[in-house]
């Protein structure tokens, strides 16, 4: 998602972590447990709702029709929406992207 989010704003790089003092198996340990801790996580979405509206057309990585569901929450399923629209991410996945700090590969 940051990939996604950097490219969006037209950046040129992208931030990532630099970790030097690791070996190869704590990288590979550390890369799985940031991206495993998203599954423990869960919107708060009447906060959720208030930053975006702050924030206006900043963009978030969140889209106009997902804004859309926030707002109007209490019409709508809101986690299987997401379920749905990280599906439809999935599928869009683009070619994969070299870090240029640690040479690891990441899809999009």
């Amino acid at each position: 998602n940051r990939i996604l989010a950097a490219k969006k704003l037209g950046m040129e790089e992208v931030p990532c972590i630099v970790a030097e003092d690791l070996t190869k198996n704590q990288i590979k340990a550390f890369r799985i447990a940031d991206n495993k801790t998203s599954e423990f996580a869960e919107w708060d979405m009447e906060l959720l709702e208030l930053e975006l509206e702050e924030l206006e057309d900043m963009f978030t990585g969140f889209s106009e029709e997902e804004k859309e569901v926030i707002f109007n929450a209490s019409d709508v399923d809101i986690d299987s929406f997401f379920e749905d629209a990280e599906e439809t991410n999935k599928e869009k996945e683009e070619e994969e992207i070299q870090c240029p700090h640690c040479g690891m590969y990441f899809k999009p």
